[in-house]
């Protein structure tokens, strides 16, 4: 009966994360919709700007869920802190992991010219002013964090009620890389493999805030170079780009291991 309510639990959030934006998106097309029958002409509203209000709908809804429930917030999703020196590396991470997907990518036949730096969309031909603002609170910022909240923090924390860990993060892992697909496989695979990252980052801090750092800088790293992709000559600086990300990466890596050994064996 416990492994039953588990998995409906982690459903009933996964809805929560999915249909919210959809029924936020009605919502404030009925509104337009009424005051334009009143000759009243709203603004136009940003699709970034819609994004946040979903997020912050959905963090909203899953606050009075619990708080019904009677748990405590912080608690329930594992917005447990972690200290400055172990955050550092998971931020450089997230940084330099795209490049290093990129290269991969360009390793592996199958892939090749699939998705690149070069032919990323240029964010900056349909994003402009204060949109520029609300593009990166809502994917560098509010996007990882529900995300993470969702996934993490509720769903793979009452799949592992029902399920062992692996089957329960290989799950969660292939739901959070099909709801990333875009344009190609690539994305998805990228996702599930970040994914089964997190979920181990989430067993051995108790926390979701290392996924939402690596989250968060990653997301960060793709809208940054999505919007000024038509300012940098990535052709030109590809090598020394890649180097830099390769010895990052490497970095960010040695000092998590590092990092989790030492929280292991305290």
């Amino acid at each position: 009966m416990k492994k039953f309510k588990a998995i409906c639990e982690s459903v009933s959030y996964f809805f929560i994360f999915s249909f919210t934006p959809i029924i936020c998106a009605l919502i404030i097309s009925f509104i337009y919709v009424c005051f334009s029958k009143i000759n009243l002409n709203l603004p136009q509203m940003s699709t970034y700007v819609m994004e946040i209000i979903a997020c912050s709908l959905i963090m909203i809804i899953f606050y009075f869920i619990l708080k019904v429930k009677r748990h405590n917030f912080v608690d329930s999703i594992k917005l447990n802190k972690i200290t400055l020196h172990s955050a550092l590396p998971f931020i450089l991470l997230g940084l330099s992991v795209y490049f290093i997907f990129i290269i991969l990518l360009n390793c592996i036949p199958f892939f090749q010219g699939e998705d690149t730096v070069s032919n990323t969309n240029d964010l900056h031909k349909s994003v402009n002013g204060i949109n520029v603002v609300f593009l990166f609170v809502a994917k560098s910022i509010l996007a990882p964090i529900v995300e993470e909240v969702t996934f993490r923090g509720l769903i793979y924390s009452k799949l592992k009620l029902a399920f062992p860990i692996w089957v329960s993060s290989l799950l969660v892992s292939l739901t959070f890389g099909v709801i990333h697909f875009s344009s190609s496989i690539f994305t998805v695979l990228s996702a599930i493999l970040l994914s089964l990252i997190f979920n181990y980052l989430v067993d051995k801090y108790n926390s979701i805030v290392p996924g939402i750092l690596i989250h968060s800088a990653y997301n960060f790293t793709v809208t940054f170079i999505r919007y000024n992709i038509r300012y940098f000559d990535f052709a030109t600086y590809e090598i020394p780009i890649m180097v830099v990300s390769i010895l990052t990466f490497i970095f960010s890596i040695i000092c998590i291991i590092f990092n989790t050994k030492k929280l292991s064996s305290n």
